[in-house]
């Protein structure tokens, strides 16, 4: 079990909407860290309550301005472990804001931390991540959130192979249960995939979807599938 599946498991942040935390079908590392988010998210709630009650000697006002703040800072911090592949230390710091601030995570700081754990090639962790703060109510995701995850399962995979069931599981339920609309920022994912592996048939099924769907290509859409001649052929005849 690696050390950020062991630290995200031992905090507890924000709770969850559904009591039954999925962490308990993985091993007792995972246990403790599902526990460790649900503590921290007990302490963040208990500490929001706290300023709420003493809202008198503090302004609200300067409150949300303060963890504004927190949020832009822990997220550019999030960024540079992107930059690093550092998925545990990116575990660390999303943890920290329930743990150290009393804050809950936005759409942004989660994304990035997923983004971190995708970029040191720890899916198990980046589903983790969303499972915790999206399924579990914390925040709303929004495109880029699914966006980074549907990368983790196109890109690592198991063995190498792309996870394509739940890739496009997760972009149904982005629009069905989300209410979020695809644009091209999704779909440029898809097809980069289908670019990678020279998949032309799957390929051409999204490029119709994108069609039906009236989702304009973007300059990225043809970068992507700019290796494949015959997919990028398509995409220009479909598409433009």
């Amino acid at each position: 079990m690696s050390a950020t599946m062991s630290t995200l498991n031992s905090v507890a942040v924000w709770g969850r909407r559904n009591e039954s935390n999925s962490f308990t079908s993985s091993s007792s590392s995972s246990s403790r860290r599902g526990a460790r988010i649900q503590r921290s998210s007990q302490r963040s709630r208990r500490q929001n309550a706290g300023k709420c009650s003493s809202s008198s000697s503090s302004p609200s006002g300067q409150t949300t301005s303060s963890n504004q703040q927190i949020l832009r800072d822990v997220t550019k911090k999030l960024r540079d472990c992107v930059k690093r592949k550092a998925p545990s230390s990116a575990v660390d710091l999303l943890v920290s804001l329930g743990r150290d601030h009393g804050i809950e995570p936005d759409a942004r700081a989660a994304s990035t931390c997923i983004a971190a754990c995708i970029a040191g090639r720890d899916l198990d962790m980046a589903e983790k991540v969303f499972e915790q703060v999206f399924e579990g109510g914390v925040c709303e995701p929004d495109e880029i959130a699914v966006v980074e995850l549907v990368k983790g399962y196109l890109t690592i995979g198991r063995e190498n192979v792309p996870l394509w069931q739940k890739a496009t599981s997760l972009c149904a339920k982005m629009t069905n249960e989300y209410g979020i609309t695809r644009t091209a920022v999704t779909y440029n994912v898809l097809l980069q995939c289908c670019a990678n592996t020279n998949d032309f048939e799957r390929a051409e099924e999204i490029i119709d979807t994108m069609y039906d769907e009236e989702v304009a290509p973007s300059p990225e859409t043809f970068k992507a599938v700019e290796k494949r001649r015959s997919i990028r052929s398509y995409a220009k005849k479909v598409l433009m």
